[in-house]
């Protein structure tokens, strides 16, 4: 197969895709819920005001964890990033 360019997936190899969701992505599902809970209380915190440079630079932080999540899953989950400056959350995307 290899040498056609063709490659196997998980159910070809023999792996139980369902074990690989409940065993190997859940720990990562729970890194990000608990990411995306710290990116939820600033958000409620400054609804509507201003929000101060430290912040910023926390929303920063817990992006960047988010992204180091979801390269460890070599992007098989999707994070949801924050918009330090407007406090809208969007998608990370491919690329």
């Amino acid at each position: 197969m290899a040498k056609l360019g063709a490659s196997y997936s998980l159910a070809d190899l023999g792996v139980d895709t369902s074990l690989m969701n409940q065993e190997l992505v859940k720990p990562f599902e729970k890194k990000l819920d608990a990411l995306y809970a710290q990116q939820n209380k600033i958000s409620d915190k400054y609804k509507n005001r201003t929000i101060p440079i430290a912040a910023q630079k926390e929303i920063e932080a817990i992006n960047k964890k988010i992204t180091d999540v979801v390269e460890q899953t070599q992007r098989n989950l999707k994070g949801v990033l924050m918009n330090e400056k407007m406090i809208k959350q969007a998608r990370l995307s491919d690329g």
